[in-house]
């Protein structure tokens, strides 16, 4: 509960957004989907300002990249063809996995990313496809994911800077990609979260990325399992290590669903399906 909540504010700029920011300094707080809203418990927060009205809900290409806007919603990138196409339709299969049709139809790119719970859906595959975050304030940003969401929000997105768009580099369009989600039942919080890209030159890995979430409090690249596969034919043995590569050493978040145990070896299976899946046809993705 925001209890000394006093203001309310629409901005239609990102230069009106960051000076409100600024003005109030750590007493304001952004919205944009507001979905984790109910959640908040700062009775230091006097202001929210929402930035849903800013133009940020777009998505284009340029000569390298392809950029989309911090406030999509879920649902939007979900049934993006531009979306389904890239890197075998990876983030458009992440925004899908989301088991709410009325969550996705509020949560935004930006607020899976800030927020970047373990079982965020979008963290992963955006750490799959090397993507940026651009970040507003007194000078522009530009932070790699794997710094973005590997770390405290606060410490890379000051409390008077915004999120405004992602890019992704127009090379990983040509990747295979496979993204799996193991939880308890349909709409449970993801217990783990696979995500990956692999690139192919006759038949043999010429690159991969390999991704965790779920299982970790927050995504990590497992360039362990990476080793595993590069220069090596594709094929199942190497599949089986590169998955125990994966889960081998990570810090397991654990809960009364499941144990550490159990949690290690449902993501050693899962990672191993879906590099398996995105190797041969690149649509494994079912929760």
């Amino acid at each position: 509960m925001l209890r000394n909540l006093k203001e309310f504010h629409y901005p239609a700029t990102v230069a009106e957004a960051l000076a409100i920011l600024q003005r109030f300094d750590s007493r304001a707080s952004v919205i944009a989907g507001g979905t984790s809203l109910g959640r908040t418990d700062d009775a230091k927060i006097e202001a929210m300002v929402d930035i849903s009205r800013m133009g940020l809900a777009f998505l284009k290409e340029d000569k390298v990249s392809l950029r989309i806007g911090s406030t999509n919603p879920l649902q939007a990138l979900a049934r993006s063809r531009k979306l389904g196409v890239f890197a075998g339709g990876l983030l458009a299969r992440a925004a899908a996995s989301q088991p709410s049709r009325l969550l996705r139809n509020a949560m935004t790119l930006g607020g899976s990313i800030v927020l970047s719970t373990p079982w965020a859906e979008m963290p992963p595959a955006l750490l799959t496809l090397d993507a940026k975050m651009i970040i507003a304030g007194e000078i522009e940003k530009i932070i790699p994911a794997e710094e973005f969401i590997g770390d405290s929000k606060y410490r890379v997105l000051g409390r008077s800077e915004i999120l405004t768009e992602v890019r992704v580099p127009r090379e990983m369009a040509s990747w295979r990609s496979g993204y799996s989600v193991f939880a308890r039942t349909r709409t449970d919080p993801a217990m783990v979260i696979a995500s990956v890209a692999l690139l192919e030159d006759r038949g043999t890995c010429a690159g991969a990325r390999i991704v965790l979430g779920g299982i970790t409090r927050r995504a990590i690249r497992c360039p362990a399992a990476e080793k595993k596969l590069v220069g090596k034919k594709l094929a199942p043995q190497h599949f089986a290590q590169a998955a125990r590569a994966a889960v081998g050493g990570i810090e397991v978040v654990v809960d009364w669903r499941a144990s550490r145990e159990y949690r290690l070896q449902v993501a050693e299976v899962v990672m191993r399906r879906t590099l398996a899946a995105c190797w041969s046809d690149g649509k494994e993705g079912a929760r």
